[in-house]
């Protein structure tokens, strides 16, 4: 994989079989606020590891877009199966695929820290982890004082009847706003602590 410290702009790219002894299996961005952006588009993230962010990590950052690009079959030893965004401002994530991503601990699909991030029509579907309760967990985890704006994603259960689409919360007030969403298959919803607004 790559690891970036200043804007970076990738596209049409695959990221494949890559792995990392700590951040970002395919990718690994520490990018300085206020200073560095960050677009991908087009890109695909598939069967990477990493203790965190399996297939990509972002560490910072002002404005990031990841748009039109697929996180597949990632694993994470930690947080963050297929994407895990750390401290980052502004970060919009429009029409991506996360399935079949694994993580060790929280957000199976995506794990979102103290970050600022806006999910439009993205599907997020038959990824794993585990919850801060110990329930398995599929999609997306969030701690830390987060805020989270979501509009028309699909979320789907890898099996019927199975975890937690969003866990919301844990270390810090997170603010969550999820409108026309559609959730398939999972016991849970959204188990929800130490939120402001959903």
């Amino acid at each position: 994989g790559i690891a970036t410290y200043s804007a970076a702009s990738i596209s049409g790219t695959h990221f494949i079989s890559n792995s990392a002894t700590v951040y970002g299996g395919g990718v690994f961005m520490f990018l300085i606020m206020s200073v560095s952006d960050a677009a991908i588009t087009n890109t695909t993230f598939q069967s990477n590891t990493a203790t965190a962010g399996g297939g990509m990590l972002t560490l910072s950052g002002s404005t990031i877009g990841i748009g039109n690009s697929r996180f597949i079959a990632n694993t994470a030893t930690n947080e963050g199966g297929g994407l895990q965004l750390v401290s980052a401002s502004n970060v919009t994530l429009a029409s991506n695929r996360f399935h079949d991503n694994s993580a060790g601990s929280e957000g199976g699909g995506l794990y979102v820290a103290n970050s600022t991030i806006t999910l439009t029509n993205n599907f997020i579907a038959a990824n794993t982890g585990v919850t801060t309760t110990g329930a398995a967990e599929i999609g997306v985890g969030s701690e830390d004082g987060s805020v989270i704006y979501g509009y028309h994603n699909t979320f789907a259960a890898k099996t019927a009847g199975q975890g937690v689409a969003v866990d919301v919360g844990n270390g810090g007030a997170d603010t969550v706003v999820l409108t026309d969403s559609i959730f398939s298959g999972y016991s849970v919803g959204a188990s929800v602590s130490d939120i402001t607004s959903s």
